[in-house]
């Protein structure tokens, strides 16, 4: 597994502790640490160095040429030239690595990335999560079709080799120099400017963002359905198989082991009778949504316009709030305890959320792809 970090000596100790985060959930891993650096002192390489080899792991160092970043601006703040290091992944790395995770340095690894490592990006640039702020307009700004979304680049799975293949470190720095005065998130902007259309968008988790979880969502509207989906009472990997493997009655509440998200699974009528008719919330999650027979073969069911994941079961509640039907929320009152699972993120989520959008527009209620050809 090769992770890679961009930093200076200033960040020296802020990587330190999330590299020992890394390390401490994924014992057992065979993991490469390569930071990327334009000039690190003797004593922060061996503060890095005793990190890794402290749990057992490699750690290498590449130095950026200054001469390739001259030209680069880094708006007012927090943030130095580092940013633009991993504009260099490709090249710095040894070409018999193919893959390789990128971290930033100012985060903490809650439990073990194999299953993110393990995400197919063989048709792709780069694997990235949704940048909370993604519906305040950055792609009007940086000029491309809105569909695309904008990315958080904090945490990358990249295709090397797509990059190399495909020259993105001369497109980066072509678009860079020749965008200097629209990039206001530095390297991200850059990023999402040559990449937008050839990167996949992964599950929320792999990088939360503080904002995904705040009552006023500033992510775009298509994509919130997402985001709601993955909010629930989460039983991971080692619950799930004991539950399976026992397959006998079991109760499960707050104080059991093995849950995430807990909150989700506190039972309270008396708080969810209040919120019912209050709380505005998306549409609804088909994981646990109750409706009349009749209400449903009235707006024609579920639309089979959609493939795959995502994006049908916010339609088929559109539809019924369009024909008139009042939504009441579950929360504190509906527990859904979700096993653990592979997630099986569709090439065609965009296009099925997409759709989903402009049937938000629309006044009718009745599908045309729906249940009456089963009737």
């Amino acid at each position: 597994m090769d992770i890679v970090c961009n930093i200076d000596n200033q960040y020296v100790k802020y990587c330190t502790v999330m590299l020992t985060s890394l390390f401490e959930n994924n014992k057992g891993e065979d993991i490469h640490i390569h930071i990327l650096t334009d000039n690190l002192s003797d004593e922060s390489k061996k503060i890095l160095n005793d990190a890794a080899e402290s749990y057992g792991q490699k750690l290498s160092v590449y130095y950026i040429d200054p001469k390739q970043i001259e030209n680069y601006a880094v708006k007012p703040g927090y943030i130095s030239i580092a940013t633009y290091f991993r504009c260099f992944i490709s090249s710095l790395l040894p070409e018999t690595i193919k893959k390789a995770i990128y971290l930033d340095c100012d985060l903490i690894v809650a439990k073990s990335i194999k299953d993110f490592w393990n995400i197919d990006i063989s048709n792709y640039a780069v694997g990235a999560v949704e940048d909370m702020w993604s519906g305040r307009g950055h792609t009007q700004r940086l000029g491309y079709h809105d569909g695309d979304s904008y990315f958080n680049a904090g945490v990358l799975i990249v295709n090397l080799d797509y990059w190399r293949k495909n020259g993105i470190e001369k497109q980066l720095a072509d678009y860079i120099v020749k965008n200097a005065e629209i990039l206001t998130y530095n390297d991200q902007d850059a990023l999402n400017g040559v990449l937008h259309d050839k990167k996949i968008f992964i599950p929320y988790r792999w990088n939360m963002q503080a904002g995904f979880l705040r009552k006023h969502l500033k992510l775009r509207k298509e994509s919130i359905p997402a985001l709601k989906k993955e909010i629930r009472v989460n039983i991971n990997l080692k619950k799930t198989e004991k539950l399976c493997k026992e397959l006998k009655p079991v109760s499960l509440n707050f104080f059991s082991s093995g849950l995430l998200r807990r909150i989700n699974s506190i039972h309270c009528i008396p708080i969810a009778k209040y919120l019912a008719p209050r709380r505005k919330t998306a549409p609804g999650l088909g994981c646990n949504m109750g409706y009349f027979r009749e209400d449903a073969i009235k707006i024609n069911g579920y639309d089979e316009f959609y493939e795959g994941w995502g994006g049908e079961d916010y339609d088929f509640a559109v539809r019924l709030m369009k024909l008139g039907i009042r939504k009441k929320s579950l929360k504190f009152a509906g527990i859904v305890f979700h096993l653990w699972h592979n997630d099986l993120y569709m090439d065609n989520r965009d296009k099925n959320f997409n759709y989903l959008h402009e049937i938000e527009k629309l006044d009718t209620f009745k599908c045309k792809s729906g249940i009456d050809q089963y009737l």
